[in-house]
């Protein structure tokens, strides 16, 4: 794969195969080695670059013990070979503009490009940056492409695997088995969930294209939205927080529109629309970091947070912060009642809810040994997925008749955790 010079290169397969340490790996050797090159390091998101592609740079350059002769810039993700002028970059691809005229200070357009979890970006996306790999170079142009095979429906297999190539590309699968570095304790992880979940012990760690047949949502609208100025496509703004510390914390905010309780009979549903947007995805976060990101994002004063009431500190000391967090509705049967009123609802999401929307690509019914589907979900990688159901079932469903549930009494229900001055401030 390092000797490999065609124009893409495609690393897929599982998790912990050391796909992304090679592709840093090769992006650092190339650059000490050869003049004049220029990489990019690529990432969906921008705000994602500091914790996948940067880190992975920065590890590389360690693992060479060539630290001394790289200058590495923490505030911009870039890294300069000094001995030769080379250099990487790392961008999100919400950054568009500055994708379609990047060069290095020396004019050199891009040689290398490395696109990490590419089944968060588009087919247009890829071509884009094809396009932008062009003028003279002393050694080959190359775009290294890395991901797990979520879905056997994803545009990327038909995009690299179904379509002729004509020599232009090597596909490289990869598992965890072909890791030598991996620990005893790693690899216990990953046997742990084949016996979990087989679905997606396929994925992750046989690295397989997905086939899920019993995908709960079955994916939302990816239409384009109307064009229309954010406060004037919602009636209601609320958000949905699932706390998480090794696994992300998740902010969904929820835009409501022309929902409405539709009764047939003794049966309630709702009806409209719901467009979701990915405020916040990351793990190793304190309260107090979460605190520091919320009052960044300048959150619509008054919007109703609904966070995971089994995490009733947390949730006092958002209060205490100046937000508004209510304690998520979790009672029996609350799951199942929840996915069922979110179905019900049309919604909407983008390109840019990359974690929701791989989220939801893979939220599947669990099986039992007999390949029976049961009524309950898989609790794996569901975290903005659960964060959106507390705020749509905890918000609407007080409204069907007969319930006579209010927020006030979800709070009360939890009075004995939560200090008495949180509830006057939340009742008020």
């Amino acid at each position: 794969m390092f000797a490999c010079k065609k124009r893409n290169l495609i690393c897929y397969g599982g998790a912990g195969s050391g796909k992304s340490v090679f592709a840093a790996d090769k992006l650092a050797v190339r650059s000490m080695q050869e003049p004049m090159q220029f990489s990019l390091a690529l990432v969906k998101v921008g705000d994602k670059r500091a914790s996948t592609v940067f880190p992975q740079l920065v590890s590389a350059v360690g693992r060479l013990n060539a630290g001394a002769f790289w200058k590495i810039n923490r505030s911009v993700y870039t890294l300069t070979f000094l001995p030769n002028g080379n250099s990487i970059a790392c961008f999100g691809l919400d950054d568009a503009e500055k994708i379609k005229s990047v060069v290095d200070e020396r004019g050199v357009n891009p040689t290398n490009i490395w696109v990490e979890e590419a089944t968060q970006v588009t087919i247009r996306d890829l071509e884009q940056l094809n396009l932008r790999m062009r003028g003279r170079s002393p050694s080959y142009k190359q775009t290294i492409v890395t991901f797990n095979p979520i879905s056997e429906h994803h545009p990327l297999k038909r995009f690299y695997f179904d379509t002729p190539q004509h020599g232009r590309t090597r596909i490289c699968w990869t598992t965890y088995c072909h890791n030598r570095f991996l620990d005893d304790a790693d690899r216990r992880e990953m046997d742990a969930l084949c016996e979990r979940d087989p679905h997606y012990a396929d994925i992750y760690v046989r690295g397989l294209w997905g086939a899920l047949g019993n995908i709960i949502y079955g994916g939302f609208d990816m239409a384009p939205w109307p064009d229309v100025p954010e406060k004037d496509l919602y009636d209601e703004l609320l958000f949905g927080l699932d706390f998480g510390y090794n696994n992300p914390t998740a902010l969904i905010q929820c835009g409501l529109r022309d929902v409405a309780l539709i009764t047939q009979g003794t049966e309630y549903r709702f009806a409209g629309d719901v467009y979701l947007r990915e405020r916040l995805y990351e793990s190793q976060l304190t309260n107090a970091d979460l605190i520091a990101r919320m009052k960044l994002m300048e959150l619509p004063v008054g919007a109703p947070i609904y966070a995971d009431c089994a995490e009733p500190a947390r949730i006092e000391e958002l209060c205490r912060a100046g937000f508004n967090v209510y304690p998520c509705d979790k009672r029996a049967g609350s799951v199942l009642d929840g996915i069922t009123l979110v179905k019900s609802l049309h919604v909407h999401t983008n390109e840019w809810n990359v974690n929701l929307n791989e989220e939801a690509a893979l939220y599947h019914w669990l099986e039992d040994r007999n390949g029976i589907v049961l009524d309950k979900p898989v609790s794996m990688n569901d975290h903005a997925l659960d964060g959106m159901r507390y705020a749509l079932y905890t918000h609407l469903h007080p409204r069907m008749e007969g319930e006579g549930i209010t927020v006030r009494d979800l709070i009360a229900e939890h009075e004995a955790d939560i200090p008495v001055a949180s509830f006057r401030a939340l009742t008020s």
